[in-house]
């Protein structure tokens, strides 16, 4: 991500405004769709989205080691209608169900591997996952907050409008 920013910084980018899934929830119905974005991020699909999951702080450090500065930062609560949170909680939910993972634990049960440890938090997670969707169903699911950013160069003397 550093040098993402890095290349964004070269390419004479003044203003940079970020929009993330916050890992945050303002509902308990949002608490699926966060457990479903750290699972997949544990054992990412071939063609899912989640691949790496940094929060808030981490893309402002990332930030801020590429050369920006954060000049407002805002989260946010999505409207009840936005699907994200029911997808990725369908694509976690095949990540859970993977009968290779779930094989693989048991074979592995007794070792202290790094695997081992591993699979058993993918285990846990997904455990969690399911038991999150109890109350609310897979149509109960609502989305984490939002999370938004404006970065400029550090030290840039450009003043972009004022991010409320």
């Amino acid at each position: 991500m550093v040098q993402t920013f890095k290349s964004l910084l070269d390419a004479g980018v003044q203003t940079l405004l970020i929009a993330e899934w916050s890992l945050s929830i303002s509902h308990p119905a949002a608490l699926p769709h966060l457990l479903a974005v750290l699972l997949q991020s544990m054992d990412p699909l071939a063609d899912g989205n989640i691949r790496t999951v940094l929060s808030p702080s981490g893309y402002i450090n990332a930030a801020k080691r590429a050369g920006w500065e954060a000049i407002g930062t805002r989260t946010l609560t999505p409207a009840a209608e936005l699907e994200d949170g029911k997808w990725e909680v369908r694509f976690a939910r095949e990540v859970a169900g993977n009968r290779q993972i779930r094989e693989k634990a048991v074979q592995v049960d007794r070792e202290r591997s790094e695997e081992s440890v591993r699979l058993e938090s993918l285990r846990a997670h997904a455990d969690s996952l399911e038991a999150s969707m109890v109350e609310v169903g897979a149509e109960g699911v609502e989305c984490m907050n939002v999370w938004t950013a404006v970065l400029r160069p550090a030290g840039s003397s450009t003043s972009p409008t004022t991010y409320p």
